[in-house]
């Protein structure tokens, strides 16, 4: 008897991660995570009153959001160091920034945005969530960077150094958009535009790159 599966849009599917290429760096693997990575969204909007209706809520202005995306890295390399403390790094740099406070490239007083690097998650090949049918195959963030309010804590002894992050994302114009029109994110998916379908940011690196190191201090 023939039998045909249930049509669901459900779109399970391990990502894997490659950070930079915003500020020159290039786009090198991530490294594993612990769990999922969270895409975190909240709209903002000013609630309007009227006394006529006491306290209730009677419509709502859009302001904006804020964009956040939140994972457990598992690995201690200098692309990981370098994702959870932007400033003490130059670029071109392979020196152990990790400790520093700030640079002369990036001393204080820079704006986040200018050490926020392009960060992109790809979905495993025929997983769910790389179908057509069903989820974001790669999803592009243009400016990410350690959120301000993430106390990033770094286990040292003698179990696996998990640490868990939240990477604010900035609003940006890439390369696919046309005027005024910024954006936290661009997606491949069911949805994909054609302008962002030519878009030299879905272009990822063909294999695992990993800076070489010149300081295990760092």
């Amino acid at each position: 008897m023939a039998t045909t599966p249930l049509s669901q849009n459900f779109a399970p599917g391990h990502y894997q991660m490659w950070w930079g290429s915003a500020q020159g760096i290039g786009g090198v693997f991530g490294g594993l995570c612990e769990g999922v990575r969270m895409l975190n969204r909240t709209s903002i909007s000013q609630a309007q009153q009227s006394d006529l209706y006491g306290k209730s809520d009677i419509d709502a202005v859009f302001q904006g959001g804020q964009v956040a995306v939140a994972m457990t890295l598992k690995e201690w390399s200098l692309t990981t160091r370098r994702m959870i403390w932007p400033y003490g790094y130059e670029t071109p740099d392979t020196t152990n920034g990790f400790g520093k406070v700030a640079t002369a490239a990036r001393p204080l007083g820079t704006l986040n945005t200018r050490v926020a690097e392009e960060f992109t998650l790809v979905a495993v090949s025929g997983t769910p969530a790389d179908s057509a049918a069903g989820g974001l195959s790669k999803i592009i963030f243009g400016l990410a960077c350690i959120s301000p309010d993430t106390e990033v804590g770094i286990l040292l002894g003698n179990e696996q150094r998990d640490i868990p992050v939240v990477f604010k994302i900035y609003p940006c114009l890439m390369s696919s958009d046309v005027g005024n029109t910024p954006r936290w994110f661009m997606y491949a998916g069911p949805n994909l535009l054609a302008n962002e379908a030519a878009d030299p940011a879905v272009t990822l690196p063909p294999k695992r790159t990993v800076p070489t190191e010149v300081s295990k201090n760092g």
